[in-house]
């Protein structure tokens, strides 16, 4: 039974064997079968610097590698953007890569001209050896760009055409690092009219995300766009110096608002033909102070107008502020006339224009009657107190005889020198009468009141008058403007010397007295000599010598003024040198004691018979009358004139 059996269990047994064999090679053989060349051939990219700088460039490594049994030729392989722009190639002339390594390639140089991230891929063109056929295979690489330049905007500050103006170049820095040794410079096209006064500026270090403003200063140019040339040098965080240059332009504007100040006539009620005064307010709409204001008018050639005083100046005129220049006129009747305006004022640039216009005044006569009145009146700051220059008309057929014009018995008012009282013999019918006084003034007052005694019928009869009037109560003629003070210990004072008045000062000397704890330095005296109405006059330097602690400096003015002399004595601001450029008071500090009174002057005492009337007051110093002047501005020292007209 076992015999016939032994055959059969070979051949199931070797069945079996065959069946296992044929298995084992069925599961090989499709891994084989289906895998293409271009699985076996494996492309990494690396790079030793991700992170560069806007046109830096990059070395990029290529490794290619076969994963299988399979072998390579290298024929090409290309680096390209995101575009499918070719940044760099390398030819492995003829190198093979099989399982027994890999090879790696190095492609220098690879400039990234574009900020942000950008994708590089590499691309590997190889020939498969077996079978002859080319295969690709790619990788990529992120590169990500930082433009290394600071963030740059180059403005311009609004200023009048041709004039001097400030270009401001605001460089930010967008880094996480601080850019350091920052330097820039501009140069003005070789066509243009505008001219570089200061053309470079520096800065040390700018903070992460902060900006900081680098200025140069040009003159010239007109309104609209202008180009310059930047020259730009900086250190970026990791150390590296930069130098850049690029063409910028700024944007040339006229100051906004009006750039011209804004200006109004407007006449005083006055009897036809008598003198009025004109005041001309000039207002300053800008952001920016207006100095050296100086203003003149002509008369209607076919009028019979006739300006006694045609010119005023103010030496500074706030923002947003307005002052009043004061003219006298006599003539005319009721009725409008149109003026000529000449008018000269420095920008805070420094420029100086001149703008002539017409404006137009209305003449109108004097509101309300009264038996005896005033016709006009008009104030003006004498060096020892005011004078009140005006004339009185009666109502009617009414008629006058003594008539006596004093300031009236009231509190902070008093008769002065040189012409304590006026008279005016009679007043017929419609008839004026001219008088002129002078008076002390307190400071609260702001009125002048006058008595008037006068017969009538054979009756004596009393009445008042009162003139407003807000000015000054004393002024010089000579005052100092834009003051400057340097130095501690040995102190040197300059600034301007100005004429305030209607009529020229000559002898002008500016000096340092000899008083306690101050004496005349090397240069301790200024002679300006004549100054004409109006002007200014450049003081040269003079100097003092200060001991111990002191908060002003007293100055001495003295000048002859329509023929009397006198003498001031002005304190100016002084901080001891603690600031960068010493003490400073523009407008000339505060005013001390007239010439004959308490300065201790060398000018004789005021003659009080000398010169009297006018618009300087040609009166006397009140040998020791305050002038009270204080702290106030050249521009409130000018002459100030109320007029008050009723009829």
């Amino acid at each position: 039974m076992s015999r016939p059996q032994r055959p059969q269990l070979l051949g199931l047994l070797l069945v079996v064997l065959c069946t296992a064999g044929a298995l084992s090679l069925a599961g090989i053989a499709p891994a084989s079968a289906t895998e293409s060349p271009e699985d076996q051939l494996n492309v990494t990219v690396s790079t030793d610097d991700d992170s560069v700088w806007v046109n830096e460039t990059v070395d990029i490594t290529v490794t290619v590698e076969s994963t299988g049994d399979k072998k390579y030729n290298i024929e090409d392989i290309a680096l390209v953007d995101e575009d499918g722009e070719t940044l760099g190639t390398e030819n492995p002339f003829g190198t093979t890569v099989d399982s027994s390594g890999a090879e790696t390639f190095r492609i220098e140089d690879v400039q990234i001209d574009e900020p942000g991230t950008t994708e590089l891929r590499a691309v590997v063109t190889a020939e498969y050896r077996l079978k002859q056929t080319e295969v690709t295979a790619d990788e990529s690489v992120t590169i990500a760009a930082t433009n290394p330049e600071p963030v740059i905007d180059l403005t311009a500050e609004r200023a009048v055409s041709g004039a001097e103006r400030t270009l401001s170049l605001a460089v930010g820095n967008p880094h996480n690092g601080s850019i350091n040794r920052v330097s820039a410079s501009v140069e003005a096209p070789a066509n243009a009219d505008i001219r570089v006064v200061d053309g470079a500026d520096t800065a040390a270090t700018i903070e992460p995300s902060e900006t900081e403003d680098l200025e140069f200063l040009v003159r010239g140019g007109s309104t609209g766009t202008n180009e310059f040339l930047l020259s730009l040098q900086f250190e970026t965080p990791d150390g590296e110096y930069w130098e850049v240059t690029r063409r910028v332009t700024a944007e040339f504007l006229e100051p906004t608002g009006s750039v011209e100040p804004v200006v109004d006539l407007t006449a005083e009620r006055a009897v036809s033909g008598s003198e009025r005064t004109l005041s001309l307010a000039v207002g300053n709409p800008n952001n920016d102070s207006l100095n050296r204001v100086e203003a003149s008018l002509s008369a209607p050639s076919d009028s019979d107008l006739q300006l006694a005083d045609a010119s005023a100046a103010v030496t500074t005129i706030e923002p947003s502020e307005t002052r009043d220049l004061d003219f006298a006129v006599r003539g005319g009747a009721t009725g409008s006339y149109e003026f000529t305006l000449s008018l000269g004022f420095q920008t805070p640039d420094g420029a100086y224009r001149e703008i002539t216009r017409p404006v137009t005044a209305e003449f109108r006569e004097p509101t309300g009657s009264a038996e005896i009145d005033l016709a006009e009146a008009s104030v003006s700051a004498t060096p020892n107190g005011v004078r009140v220059n005006g004339s009185l008309f009666t109502a009617g057929n009414l008629s006058v005889r003594d008539v006596q014009i004093t300031a009236a018995n009231a509190s902070g008012i008093d008769p002065a020198r040189p012409d304590p009282q006026a008279y005016i013999s009679a007043l017929d019918g419609d008839s004026t009468g001219s008088f002129e006084l002078t008076a002390s003034l307190a400071d609260d007052r702001d009125d002048i009141p006058l008595s008037i005694q006068y017969r009538t019928g054979g009756v004596e009869r009393t009445t008042t008058v009162e003139v407003p009037y807000t000015g000054p109560r004393s002024v010089p003629p000579v005052q100092l403007s834009s003051v400057s003070v340097s130095g501690s210990g040995s102190v040197s004072i300059s600034g301007e010397v100005a004429n305030t008045r209607g009529n020229p000062v000559t002898g002008v000397t500016v000096r340092i007295p000899d008083v306690e704890g101050i004496a005349p330095g090397s240069s301790g005296e200024f002679f300006a000599g004549l100054i004409e109405s109006g002007q200014f006059t450049p003081m040269e330097p003079i100097t003092a010598e200060v001991t111990g602690p002191r908060e002003t400096i007293p100055v001495e003015v003295s000048y002859t003024f329509q023929g009397t002399q006198y003498s001031s004595i002005l304190e100016i601001d002084y901080d001891g040198g603690q600031s960068a450029g010493g003490g400073q008071s523009t407008d000339g500090g505060q005013q001390g004691d007239t010439a004959g009174g308490q300065t201790g002057g060398s000018l004789p005492e005021f003659d009080a018979g000398a010169d009297g009337g006018g618009d300087g007051g040609g009166g006397s110093a009140l040998g020791g009358l305050p002038m009270l002047v204080g702290g106030v501005a050249v521009v409130s020292l000018l002459i100030a004139a109320v007029v008050y007209r009723r009829r």
